[in-house]
């Protein structure tokens, strides 16, 4: 994984080679293979070391990546066949967003034309990047109740995130990523407003959501330069479909030399947020922010996909 990582795929194939030569039951290697093979190019060997990890290991893993493999293929019946497989293997406790996000990928690519084998997956589909800021500014207005209700949910300080977490400080943030799992009347509100503004900002029919959180940040807080994508987010053009929206409740104290600017990079451009602006930008586009002063700020952050 460390050698593909750092682009040596040709090292990483032949990493696992050995590997499955020493143990020729390890599904793991064999799809880690199939993956390797298939950004070789490698498609017909890939497709083998996919069917060879199913075979010893049937979980929704291998049929996600397997699934992967028909994407590339514009062979989006068997892609989505696999999809349906994968869902059936999940267990209750474990987050299906990414399988739904990859079946909605299919769908959309199958409705883009007829003759699915001239389909350009590569290109990207977001109405973001037919704007030359590549950025939408929307508004909501914020209620009262909602900004009380999130200080009294569970939270952790941002200093106890782990080392891949952007964030730094003494404020807080919610215990996970799954804000809208909440199912109190202001939340639900909160995620039905969300999804209906970028249905309709973005002209997107489906919407699927990854991570939904909140940031309370005291003076000192801040993000470090940072983006939302994730390596699963190369499978079925994931990728090109998925967005990062900020909503401001509060913007706390703009009057200091720090007043929490968002900085969004590849175009550079700064961003003084005033309570209830939303904003959304695509998600590999990096942003960071750094925040002092004598009020709290409040915001609420989603990532999803958008098809």
């Amino acid at each position: 994984v460390i050698l593909k990582n750092h682009g040596k795929l040709k090292e990483a194939e032949i990493a696992y080679r050995k590997a499955i030569e020493i143990k020729t039951d390890f599904a793991d290697a064999h799809s880690n293979l199939g993956n390797i093979l298939k950004d070789l190019g490698k498609l017909k060997e890939a497709e083998f070391s996919y069917r060879k990890a199913i075979e010893l290991n049937p979980s929704r893993n291998t049929y996600f990546q397997y699934a992967s493999y028909f994407f590339i293929m514009r062979e989006l019946d068997s892609a989505e066949e696999n999809i349906l497989k994968a869902k059936i293997l999940s267990e209750k406790n474990l987050k299906t967003y990414l399988l739904d996000a990859a079946h909605c990928s299919i769908n959309f690519y199958s409705k883009r034309s007829i003759n699915v084998s001239n389909l350009n997956f590569s290109e990207d589909s977001k109405i973001l990047h037919s704007k030359e800021s590549a950025k939408l500014i929307l508004t909501r207005s914020v209620e009262i109740e909602l900004i009380s209700y999130l200080y009294k949910l569970k939270n952790k300080k941002l200093e106890t995130t782990n080392h891949t977490d952007a964030r730094y400080g003494e404020g807080v943030c919610s215990s996970d990523f799954e804000l809208f799992n909440d199912i109190s009347l202001i939340i639900t509100k909160l995620k039905m407003d969300i999804i209906k503004i970028c249905k309709k900002a973005l002209a997107i029919d489906e919407m699927v959501i990854c991570d939904s959180f909140f940031n309370i940040f005291t003076s000192g807080s801040g993000a470090t330069p940072h983006a939302h994508i994730g390596p699963q987010d190369k499978h079925f053009n994931l990728s090109n479909n998925k967005y990062t929206l900020v909503y401001y409740l509060d913007t706390g104290d703009q009057t200091g030399k720090d007043p929490g600017i968002l900085k969004l990079h590849n175009p550079y451009e700064e961003i003084l947020p005033n309570t209830g602006m939303i904003l959304i930008i695509d998600s590999k586009r990096k942003h960071s922010v750094s925040y002092t002063g004598n009020k709290d700020r409040v915001m609420v952050g989603v990532n999803f996909y958008g098809f």
